[in-house]
């Protein structure tokens, strides 16, 4: 009723990452194979995106004349304005510092993780503004499976992006997520509703919103058992829904479609609970 679908059977599934496998090797082992393997230490992700072209609108008129500035796909545009500008110059001075204070406090290596194409450039724009030296890793550059072995072998994680945290959850590795994704808040609620690591990127405009965010990094770093113990508990109950996504999809064509590809269907191993066949699925 809330999404506007009344009277439907909703069945709640799981993103299909959450069973993402991982690799045989690491990006991660270039930094492992170093000073880490050395001196042990703990190595810190931040999956960073720009955070200020959000939320994308509509732009005929760019579309029409060809824009490519700010252009993410069709019709569509990130928002952009010299006050986004200056926001996003000072988020990223701001998670430039947070890095540098993981090196000085905790003699930390600091590993950018680009998600996607459009966040290689934020990225690169962090690591430049930052005193200690980084790594990035990219998708552009390693698989999925990379990337997933990669956020696997973190120590902790500050991220902007709902499938880094999903990635990283198998291991347990310890996260505070900055966004406006509300996945990432969803997720973060079923994770522990008591335990405050989701801040909306915009809170942080404000001193009190900085020193909040601040304090949370802290606590969780230093903290990490309980968080650790309860990601990789709820990893594996979504892991397990998302391993019947195939099924739950089968069944819903057979049912709702039952001439549509009706010799090139073919049933997946595992079988359903008795439950009534849902009309929606959700994530």
């Amino acid at each position: 009723i809330k999404w506007g679908v009344p009277g439907c059977n909703i069945l709640t599934t799981a993103d299909t990452a959450f069973c993402l496998p991982s690799a045989e090797k690491s990006p991660l082992q270039k930094i492992r194979s170093g000073n880490y393997a050395k001196t042990k230490k703990p190595v810190i992700g931040i999956a960073y995106k720009e955070l200020s072209w959000w939320p994308i609108t509509v732009n005929l008129v760019k579309y029409l004349r060809a824009s490519k500035h700010m252009h993410f796909n069709s019709i569509y545009y990130h928002t952009w304005n010299k006050a986004r500008a200056e926001q996003s110059k000072n988020l990223k001075v701001f998670i430039a510092d947070l890095a540098d204070q993981f090196v000085q406090k905790y003699a930390a290596e600091i590993v950018l993780i680009a998600m996607e194409s459009m966040d290689y450039q934020p990225c690169v724009d962090v690591s430049g503004l930052m005193h200690a030296p980084s790594f990035i890793i990219d998708a552009d550059r390693y698989t999925a499976e990379e990337m997933a072995t990669a956020l696997r072998s973190l120590d902790f994680l500050v991220t902007t992006r709902f499938h880094a945290a999903v990635l990283s959850m198998e291991t347990g590795v310890p996260f505070v997520a900055l966004s406006h994704d509300e996945r990432l808040q969803f997720l973060v609620e079923e994770i522990n509703p008591n335990q405050p690591i989701y801040y909306d990127y915009r809170s942080l405009h404000s001193e009190e919103g900085r020193l909040a965010f601040l304090d949370t990094v802290k606590q969780t770093y230093e903290n990490p058992d309980q968080l650790s113990s309860r990601l990789k508990t709820l990893q594996l109950a979504l892991s397990e829904k998302s391993a019947r996504n195939e099924l739950y999809f089968t069944q819903f064509l057979k049912e709702r479609f039952p001439d549509l590809l009706r010799e090139e269907i073919v049933e997946p191993a595992l079988e359903l609970p008795a439950s009534p066949v849902p009309t929606a699925v959700s994530q």
